[in-house]
């Protein structure tokens, strides 16, 4: 069995770290842990620039869907099940 282990540099972060991406229906922050960490944010930090470009247009493409057509979507996506 091959078990991965990834170590993240726990960097101090303050709260012009916290938004991903404020679109014109929705907004997306990174999540604070009790220890005012940012681990999500650590780890998109490690990886390489096309997988942080893909995540990035994830969330840009949501944080401007509107709600009506994400509705839709989701219903699309249950129905196809």
């Amino acid at each position: 069995m091959l078990t991965l282990v990834l170590l993240l540099r726990c960097v101090k972060r303050t709260s012009d770290d916290l938004d991903i991406y404020v679109g014109t229906t929705r907004s997306f922050e990174w999540y604070w842990n009790a220890g005012d960490e940012m681990l999500g944010r650590d780890a998109f930090d490690e990886l390489d620039e096309d997988d942080q470009d893909a995540i990035l247009a994830t969330v840009k493409y949501w944080g401007d869907l509107e709600r009506r057509q994400a509705h839709r979507q989701v219903s699309g996506q249950r129905r196809a099940r």
